[in-house]
C-alpha cells in the first residue's frame, strides 16, 4: 500500500430489522469505549443474550480500538471538525453513529470513523437508510507515518448556510415524481428513492408501456435532471 491512500465512503449499509434501530444519537461528551458499547447493543439490545460479546466484533476490527493511536483523541477530533463545518446545533440533530461507524482495517492499517448524516428530520423517525448520508474520516498509519483525511462530502454550512438548506425531503420527491413523470400512467415498480453521497435523490420508476424512468432530484434546490428512459428486455 502506497502512502497515499484513496478514500471511499461507504454506501453500503445493511437495513434494519423492524425490531431495532439503524442509528444512535452522536453523544455530546462521552469517551469512545462508552460509545463502542452503545453501537454495539444495536445489534445485541439485551447483551445477557449474546453468546459471542462485543469482543467477538472486535476480532474483526469493528468497534476496535486503535493500537497506534488514541482512539478517543480520533474520535473527538472528528466531532469537532464536523461541528466547525455544520455547527453544534446541526450536528446534534443530524448525525447519526450505525453499528458499522468503528473499523479497524488490521490489513491496510486504516482506521475509519463513519457518521450518518440524516439531513431530514423526518429520516430519523423512519430510520430507513435510502434517507442517510455517510461521511467517513480515515487515518492511516504505518511505520511511523500518518495520513488523515476528512469527508469530501462534509458540506461546510458554516461558509455556506444554504450547504445545511435541506429542503426536499423523500415525501416532496414522490410528489415531483409523480406530477412530472408518472402522471396518469401505471406504474409496474417503484418509485425507488436513494439519497446519494452529494445529497441528491437517485429515483427510478418502471412504467407500463413507457419503460423505467430514471433521474435525479437535488435535495436542498429541487432542481431536477432530464428524465432518461431505459428498456428491460426479457
Amino acid at each position: 500500500m502506497t502512502q497515499s491512500i484513496v478514500l471511499i465512503v461507504a454506501t453500503c449499509f445493511a437495513f434494519s430489522l423492524p425490531a431495532q434501530r439503524l442509528t444512535l444519537p452522536v453523544p455530546h461528551d462521552r469517551p469512545v469505549d462508552s460509545v463502542f458499547l452503545d453501537v454495539y447493543r444495536l445489534d445485541h439490545p439485551d447483551p445477557a443474550t449474546d453468546p459471542y460479546g462485543i469482543g467477538y466484533s472486535r476480532r474483526f476490527g469493528w468497534l476496535a480500538p486503535s493500537a497506534k493511536f488514541d482512539t478517543d483523541s480520533f474520535y473527538q477530533w472528528t466531532k469537532q471538525k464536523c461541528i466547525e463545518k455544520v455547527g453544534e446545533i446541526f450536528f446534534y440533530q443530524h448525525f447519526m453513529l450505525g453499528r458499522h461507524s468503528f473499523k479497524n482495517e488490521w490489513s491496510t492499517e486504516v482506521y475509519t470513523i463513519t457518521y450518518l448524516i440524516a439531513p431530514f428530520q423526518d429520516s430519523i423517525l423512519v430510520e430507513n437508510n435510502n434517507q442517510y448520508v455517510y461521511l467517513s474520516f480515515k487515518r492511516f498509519d504505518f511505520l511511523g507515518y500518518s495520513e488523515t483525511q476528512m469527508p469530501v462530502n462534509l458540506p461546510d454550512c458554516i461558509a455556506d448556510p444554504e450547504l445545511c438548506a435541506f429542503r426536499y425531503n423523500r415525501q416532496q420527491v414522490l410528489v415531483i415524481t409523480r406530477e412530472k413523470v408518472i402522471g396518469d400512467q401505471k406504474v409496474i415498480t417503484g418509485p425507488y428513492l436513494q439519497l446519494g453521497p452529494d445529497f441528491v435523490w437517485q429515483v427510478s420508476v418502471e412504467l407500463a408501456g413507457a419503460g423505467t424512468k430514471q433521474f435525479t432530484v437535488d435535495g436542498r434546490t429541487g432542481v431536477m435532471s432530464e428524465v432518461k428512459t431505459s428498456w428491460r428486455i426479457d
